[in-house]
């Protein structure tokens, strides 16, 4: 069985534009009816990372249903955090200090400014962890099996500037037992000045830990509906080397060590849960990736699996120029979700592509089929021509497919979705996303401006 290529593009036209879709699964789907009576089977919400600005009917009345980032004032709000939040050496301000530091005063912060009026952000939570690390070997002893002697991670120059080797990298400043037993502030394999990367958190230690709990907590604080977004969960290739082995994390491979860190990242997150009571959706999970299949074992085992409400899996049409291959992995995505389903949990999927930047293209029109095909009773979805901004109001929400009439089904290569509007057809042979196309049932009866 073939797709009929002819029948790809039923709606409109073939131009190449940008988006990125969230898919969730969880709550119950309100249908917004917008043409001939066909309801949306997927329901959609607002990205909005540090922006002010609106768009005016960004979506068709009332199909959004929250905000990830900044909020609408007539939306639910998931407010923004990320556990990699030590971008290089940023320099802040004495006011911009005061939204990273958790445990220390505005004396304490004004006296790491006395000789400048601008200091890198990495200092402030340097002096941060530092003073939460004193804290805890006085209420928490119990916490430092290895000793309480703490390590920034790197070697600093007398300004607190990193040194950096021949080859542009931070030097460590410890031997590797002191990473593994969480004796560092920071792992070092990243940091590059000259291309402002970031440190890397060792979440090993007790008090870094307790840091990123309290940075959650003081990012929540902030957010009208105790909803928090928490981003690059995993820190995953940044500190892969030779032999595929994770070294500052623990002994072992590459999965053992993954083990270690997702034990540490559920501590983080049952904290977080325990201390605010907040809806929490986590971000870094990937279909084609060993680790964080083992992070997201870890946290939907049955002890762990009520310390988050949602997991994203980000940017999956943003890697291929054209179209990318892992879309025709749909088995994987309909496990992911039916088990997400199972567990009252969501799934949150994005996909973007740098060609996504116009009103009409057959690459939206594909990837809104291949979110019909996957999709489960309760998908949200965003769309737009850029990962931050709030949502345009592209031709396809004019054209639901209606309500499914079944599962998907396989034959063969080819991938079969009913809906009330016509079939949905994916022929994964190819391995790409152009493989996917659509019978419709009926001719749409308008058409768009």
């Amino acid at each position: 069985m073939r797709v009929n290529q002819c029948d790809k593009k039923p709606f409109y036209g073939s131009k190449k534009t940008m988006l990125a879709i969230l898919v969730i699964l969880g709550s119950a789907n309100c249908r917004a009816k917008t043409d001939k009576g066909f309801s949306h089977y997927l329901n959609f919400f607002q990205i909005r990372y540090y922006l002010n600005e609106d768009l005016k009917d960004p979506l068709p009345k009332g199909l959004a249903k929250f905000t990830v980032g900044d909020a609408y004032d007539d939306l639910p709000q998931f407010i923004y955090v990320s556990f990699s939040d030590t971008y290089g050496h940023v320099e802040v301000t004495p006011v911009k200090a005061k939204e990273y530091a958790v445990a220390l005063t505005d004396p304490e912060i004004s006296r790491l400014f006395e000789h400048s009026n601008r200091i890198p952000k990495s200092l402030v939570q340097k002096a941060d962890i530092e003073k939460i690390h004193q804290e805890l070997i006085r209420t928490k002893l119990e916490l430092f099996k290895y000793g309480t002697e703490l390590t920034y991670g790197v070697k600093l120059d007398s300004k607190d500037f990193p040194i950096l080797s021949s080859d542009g990298k931070a030097i460590p400043d410890a031997n590797l037992a002191y990473y593994q037993q969480g004796k560092t502030i920071v792992i070092p394999p990243t940091y590059s000045r000259k291309f402002n990367t970031r440190f890397f958190f060792n979440m090993n230690n007790p008090a870094v830990r307790e840091y990123v709990i309290r940075y959650a907590l003081k990012k929540l604080s902030y957010c009208k509906d105790n909803a928090l977004y928490i981003d690059n969960i995993l820190i995953g290739d940044q500190l892969f080397e030779s032999g595929n082995e994770l070294h500052y994390i623990s002994e072992g491979r590459s999965a053992q060590q993954a083990e270690v860190y997702a034990r540490q990242i559920v501590y983080i997150l049952k904290e977080i849960k325990k201390r605010s009571g907040a809806s929490v959706l986590i971000n870094g999970f990937r279909d084609n990736h060993t680790q964080i299949g083992i992070l997201y074992d870890e946290i939907t085992s049955p002890n762990n699996i009520d310390c988050i409400d949602g997991i994203m899996i980000e940017g999956r049409f943003w890697y291929d120029k054209t179209y990318a291959p892992w879309c025709t992995n749909v088995e994987f995505y309909l496990d992911t979700i039916r088990k997400a389903k199972k567990l009252n949990k969501k799934i949150l999927l994005t996909a973007s592509s740098p060609q996504t930047n116009q009103y009409h293209s057959e690459l939206i029109f594909n990837i809104w089929l291949w979110l019909h095909l996957v999709a489960d009773t309760n998908v949200y979805v965003y769309i737009n021509d850029t990962y931050i901004h709030p949502m345009k109001n592209l031709y396809v929400y004019d054209f639901p497919l209606g309500q499914p009439l079944e599962p998907p089904r396989k034959e063969g290569n080819i991938w079969i979705r009913k809906y009330e509007r016509g079939t949905i057809l994916f022929d994964t042979t190819s391995g790409k996303l152009n493989g996917i196309g659509f019978k419709a049932q009926q001719a749409p009866s308008k058409t768009v401006k």
